[in-house]
């Protein structure tokens, strides 16, 4: 798609997940879909600050794609934008708000979504958790190996992003948990 060379490694689309969830969460994945459908159509507001790839699937690129699908929005009056599915109401980033997004998503789709505030709705639940320090430390080590598997990296690349690692895998158990909490609970 868009002239990319060569498909992100795992550890790439990993990257650009975290930054979808961080910098975008008010785009559920059929919106940044529609996102690269226009951009790939020229009818996107690009002017002078035009994303290139540059044959690779960078943050960058992405960043710059949802940002002129943000201008694109924007520059539509909300009647038309609605017709044309380009607006949907943006989850609240409170943590109840967050947390109930995810569980009206998960009813309505029957899955999880990719992309959500999922660190807000773990604020919402933690209180109501319970979970072990043995049981919490055997989740984040099972959890950091498979991050570290799924990202391929060899012992001496993980000891060297090893504050990176330990972000995506807190970030990741925390994750689990809300699905967890939602599963038993919801």
């Amino acid at each position: 798609m868009v002239g990319i060379a060569e498909p992100p490694k795992p550890a790439e689309i990993e990257t650009i997940l975290d930054f979808l969830r961080k910098y975008y969460v008010q785009y559920s994945m059929a919106e940044i879909t529609k996102a690269f459908e226009l951009y790939c159509a020229g009818k996107l507001p690009t002017g002078r600050d035009e994303p290139k790839h540059f044959n690779a699937f960078s943050l960058q690129f992405v960043g710059r794609v949802l940002n002129c699908f943000t201008q694109y929005q924007n520059s539509l009056p909300k009647p038309q934008a609605k017709a044309a599915g380009l607006l949907e109401e943006p989850p609240p980033l409170d943590d109840k708000g967050s947390f109930d997004f995810i569980v009206k998503f998960k009813k309505k789709n029957g899955s999880y979504p990719t992309v959500a505030p999922y660190l807000n709705a773990y604020r919402f639940i933690k209180g109501k958790l319970n979970l072990s320090a043995e049981a919490r430390a055997e989740m984040k080590e099972s959890v950091h190996a498979l991050i570290v598997a799924r990202m391929q990296l060899t012992r001496h690349e993980s000891y060297h992003r090893s504050k990176e690692l330990n972000e995506l895998t807190v970030s990741e158990c925390k994750r689990i948990l809300v699905k967890k909490y939602i599963d038993e609970n919801c």
